[in-house]
């Protein structure tokens, strides 16, 4: 899988805006940091991308596209810059948990997603998805760490818990150099969320990519892993 040249630190500061704190985690498009603004109260989520930096007319025009998406569960870009050749995103940081670790949390105490609760999840993705589809848009990499999830007990005793979803990384993939593309789809934990047509770093798929990825968070969620083994 490609390596990302360039790693932040805590402490870093990016655009005399955006203070490094943690490292939130790394995969074939670039790392991700949680950020804190030395302006206001606010907290952020800085993706720095894999690769020489696209130029900063492409970069706009790809984020502006992203964030004209009419949809509640996409997390939108906020500003975006070049930091030593590697260009950075920041978008807001939003409270709850990533998919990955509700997934992880669940094998680690031996408990399944209902049918219900797995359905909840994945038709917002697709809701997201298609929304972003009529804008000619695909997202290309859907997968556990793109995806936010905020719980809350409502009801009668807090009986009924209620998901909000929240998608990230939409226009991502369209900044960073094919290849590492290329290699996040024969690389698992990642690839095994990726269109097969997606290996190709000349085809980027389609929107019917996305679908089969929503397909592949839906059979983790009823069943705990990601399909293994050769399907025809």
């Amino acid at each position: 899988m490609s390596a990302t040249p360039l790693q932040l630190r805590q402490g870093d500061v990016l655009a005399k805006k955006y203070e490094i704190d943690a490292a939130l985690g790394s995969g074939p498009t670039g790392s991700s940091y949680l950020a804190r603004s030395l302006t206001g109260p606010k907290k952020f989520v800085i993706k720095l991308l894999v690769g020489p930096a696209a130029p900063e007319a492409d970069a706009q025009a790809v984020i502006q596209r992203a964030n004209d998406v009419p949809s509640d569960g996409l997390v939108k870009v906020v500003e975006t810059g070049v930091h030593q050749g590697c260009r950075w995103l920041a978008y807001e940081y939003i409270e709850g948990d990533p998919l990955r670790r509700l997934l992880d949390e669940y094998a680690g105490q031996r408990k399944a997603f209902t049918a219900q609760e797995a359905c909840q999840i994945v038709v917002k993705v697709l809701d997201v998805a298609d929304a972003a589809h009529a804008r000619g848009i695909v997202h290309r990499h859907l997968k556990p760490t793109n995806v936010v999830v905020q719980s809350r007990s409502v009801g009668p005793g807090a009986g009924k818990l209620v998901r909000t979803i929240k998608v990230t990384g939409l226009g991502f993939s369209e900044m960073v150099q094919p290849a590492a593309m290329q290699d996040a789809a024969v690389e698992r934990p990642f690839g095994g969320y990726m269109a097969p047509e997606i290996s190709s770093p000349t085809s980027g798929g389609t929107r019917q990519a996305d679908v089969y990825s929503a397909g592949v968070l839906l059979y983790e969620l009823l069943c705990g892993q990601t399909p293994m083994g050769t399907y025809l």
